[in-house]
């Protein structure tokens, strides 16, 4: 996306072709075309591969994804629900 929001580009594939596959093409053709090497890729539970997650494992790259507090252990729901000990990155910080 620019800095207004706008999606730079669009990637269309079949609809019976599995989303996990198609992440790393996409993401080669975006930091060919666009000359970059820096990049964090920011998705839903469905792109969170262990392939996808390992190729955005790199110097200048990292890999967000979304995962349900309702299905996490207590202990992780507790402390991922816990107000306090979080630091703002970049900083030392605590929230």
């Amino acid at each position: 996306m620019d800095g207004d929001g706008i999606p730079l580009a669009f990637s269309i594939n079949s609809g019976n072709t599995n989303e996990q596959q198609t992440l790393k093409p996409l993401e080669e053709k975006i930091l060919s075309d666009f000359n970059i090497s820096k990049l964090i890729v920011c998705t839903d539970a469905g792109l969170s591969s262990y392939t996808n997650r390992l190729f955005n494992n790199k110097k200048d790259r990292a890999f967000v994804t979304t995962q349900s507090i309702k299905k996490l252990k207590g202990f992780l729901k507790e402390w991922a629900l816990d107000p306090t000990g979080w630091k703002i990155r970049g900083s030392k910080k605590r929230i």
